[in-house]
């Protein structure tokens, strides 16, 4: 349990730490250390003797999602394992009373982060499918859920552990912190060689109903047309930060333009506002929705706002689709700057990023404007079966801590699904004053009023063709090319139907330019060239899904298979040479390469075909 440090914090309905979709269970064995349990932690412990079968694996959050850390840990015969932040990353003022919360935003010892542990989205037992009301149930047994339970517990507890450990001495940079020297295992120092860890999880799998709110302001001239905004509800305690500043903020905005529809004022497509429930057990509100209603969204969603953390910090760091990436640009130079109205967002952003190109490397996935970095849409939010399930554009709005000047990084907060997300953190640290809330909401509110209104949906296709590029030289400069190429599998004709894409893409950016110039004369050539831009991204699927992912399509721009947190370009692609380099079956997985750089090859093609005159065929 965590410890109580404020008494305002405490509620009799308050859930303590777990994890969800924990196997339940009671098991014993010797103590592992494995560092951040990504696959690299894995082939190290190989590498240095230590077998984790049958053992306990203790590991730090952090790098890649946690449900992937159990999976690996599953895989390589773990019993069991136990999660914890290092206060290295999350206590960075040091561990002591007046350097975490509630004297400041950093964890104390005893706070634990929660968190789901399924690697596959929605209801587990309706996979791709709706969970309705006589829709087939799979098994349990056949769910992808862990089949081992796992604990989260605080840094203050997992060092009495570490500091036990025996073995081989960990390396210099698997050391967690500045605490004395710590071991690998398996098992504990000479004095307490006879002991060994018990884990005891008493989850219990249940089915419960969820719901979502949804809200509509109905279009005039388009109706059939949807622009979305979304955001989830639920949290892992009191949840302030995650999800409520994203709550608060949806909560004004529908407020605000629900008074502009009393004044007389309605959008031309229709809005629709989600609220989803169950996003912290693996986006089971707006996977479902999405699969129930995928037909519909198909034809007529036009793009999809999330704003899950509003808040956690001060830099804008949105991600996006490509075909958005311009939007998101223009849109952020007319709004002020939070706690500064003589400067407009735009610039604010742009002073971060010329600070970050100094001191940060460029990401090889993250979309790089003259003077701003507009990263790729990743996992974990609600986003997610729209973009890569469904093919439906998407932004993902959210402030983050300017990290340039902190000693380490940190996935999100550091109060992150703790009990200590609360109120008085975010009045207190993240945002006082709620200038912040202030600013992700005129964002938000502006970017829905102009998604429903223009004449012309504000996608630029040049902004996708280049992301496509880019993505295929990080292909290139890999070695993954050149690999492909020697085992006669046809990525130079991918290159070369890329080129093509690039091709199409600027012509047809050059004809609706000329369309715009005439908004009123020919409104069936503009519905037409917006039917062309909203349903590009649905060119890029795959009907059945990626070859080791069915519940993703997307052929571009995907979630990582070892990383749900993480975006991947030609996921596909990376995710079977992984599988090449990491398996006994290296030929047959060839094979499946070859396929499905076809399948790839056949979806860009079909992309550039899409945007060919409305004339050619």
């Amino acid at each position: 349990m965590e410890d109580v440090l404020r008494q305002e914090d405490q509620h009799k309905d308050f859930v303590h730490m777990y994890n969800a979709y924990s196997a339940n269970g009671t098991v014993e064995g010797e103590l592992v250390y494995a560092r951040y349990a990504t696959p690299e932690d894995f082939k190290t412990l190989t590498q240095s003797g230590i077998d984790v079968a049958g053992k306990i694996v203790i590991a730090k959050y952090g790098l890649i999602y946690r449900g992937n850390k159990v999976k690996l840990a599953q895989s390589y015969g773990a019993l069991g394992m136990i999660l914890f932040s290092d206060p290295h990353e999350y206590a960075q003022d040091g561990e002591e009373p007046y350097n975490v919360y509630p004297n400041t935003w950093w964890l104390p010892p005893s706070g634990a982060a929660r968190g789901s542990l399924k690697t596959a989205k929605g209801d587990p037992l309706t996979p791709e499918y709706p969970s309705i009301d006589g829709a087939y149930r799979i098994p349990v047994k056949d769910a992808v859920i862990p089949k081992i339970p796992c604990q989260p517990i605080g840094y203050g507890d997992a060092f009495q552990l570490l500091h036990l450990l025996g073995g081989v001495t960990a390396p210099a940079h698997w050391q967690p912190s500045n605490q004395s020297l710590l071991h690998l295992g398996p098992g504990f120092l000479e004095h307490s060689t006879a002991r060994k860890v018990r884990l005891v999880v008493n989850n219990q799998l249940k089915t419960v109903n969820s719901t979502n709110v949804i809200g509509i302001i109905r279009g005039s001239s388009e109706p059939d047309r949807y622009i979305l905004a979304g955001n989830h509800r639920d949290a892992w305690g009191f949840g302030a930060v995650d999800a409520s500043s994203g709550t608060a903020q949806m909560l004004e905005v529908t407020r605000v333009l629900g008074n502009l529809v009393r004044q007389g004022w309605r959008p031309k497509r229709t809005l629709v506002f989600c609220n989803w429930g169950a996003e912290e057990f693996g986006l089971v509100g707006s996977t479902e929705w999405v699969e129930d209603n995928l037909l519909k969204l198909s034809n007529r969603a036009v793009a999809y706002i999330n704003t899950d953390i509003c808040t956690s910090g001060d830099v804008f760091r949105p991600t996006a689709s490509p075909q958005l990436h311009h939007f998101v640009i223009e849109t952020s130079k007319k709004i002020p700057a939070p706690n500064n109205n003589s400067i407009t967002l735009y610039d604010y952003w742009k002073q971060y990023h010329a600070e970050a190109a100094k001191v940060a490397p460029e990401n090889p996935n993250d979309f790089v404007d003259a003077s701003v970095i507009i990263k790729p849409l990743g996992g974990g939010t609600d986003h997610v079966p729209f973009t890569f399930f469904a093919g439906i554009p998407a932004i993902d709005l959210t402030f983050e801590k300017n990290k340039l000047h902190l000693p380490v990084k940190f996935i999100a907060y550091p109060l992150y699904h703790t009990g200590y997300d609360t109120f008085f953190l975010v009045d207190s640290f993240i945002d006082p004053g709620f200038n912040l809330h202030k600013t992700c909401g005129l964002l938000n509110g502006l970017m829905l009023h102009t998604l429903a209104d223009a004449p012309i949906i504000p996608f630029n296709v040049t902004y996708y063709a280049k992301s496509i590029f880019q993505a295929f030289q990080y292909l290139k400069k890999s070695g993954l090319y050149n690999r492909m190429l020697n085992h006669s599998i046809n990525i130079d004709v991918l290159e070369n139907k890329i080129d093509d894409f690039v091709e199409a893409a600027n012509e047809f950016h050059t004809r609706l330019l000329e369309a715009s110039t005439d908004t009123e004369s020919n409104p069936l050539l503009l519905r037409s060239m917006n039917d062309q831009l909203m349903h590009l991204d649905q060119t890029l699927l795959l009907a059945n899904g990626l070859p080791l992912q069915k519940q993703y399509r997307h052929v571009v721009h995907a979630l990582s298979l070892h990383n749900f947190y993480g975006s991947s370009a030609f996921p596909g692609i990376q995710d079977l040479m992984f599988e090449i380099d990491n398996s006994s079956n290296a030929a047959e997985t060839w094979t499946q390469l070859e396929k499905h750089v076809s399948d790839v090859i056949i979806a860009i093609h079909r992309a550039t075909q899409h945007l060919k005159p409305l004339y050619s065929i």
